[in-house]
């Protein structure tokens, strides 16, 4: 399990939550409520598929993105 994951809560916009997907290198972020209380998970498909990926040279981008390891993150 994750110490600490990442969330966000449904009124966060999609393009922060991109970019957060990107800089922490995670596949999945789960959307809690005000309490804190699981109500979904946002999917690194659900972001490449999102109304303002416009193209598939822009999903391919975004999947890599996530996708890409990084050697400054610790496991």
């Amino acid at each position: 399990m994750t110490h600490e994951p990442i969330t966000c809560v449904p009124e966060d916009e999609v393009e922060d939550l991109r970019q957060v997907m990107i800089e922490r290198q995670v596949r999945r972020v789960p959307v809690v409520n005000t309490d804190g209380v699981l109500v979904g998970i946002v999917a690194q498909a659900d972001i490449a598929r999102e109304d303002g990926a416009a193209s598939d040279r822009e999903v391919g981008r975004i999947v890599e993105a996530i996708s890409e390891p990084r050697s400054d993150l610790q496991a």
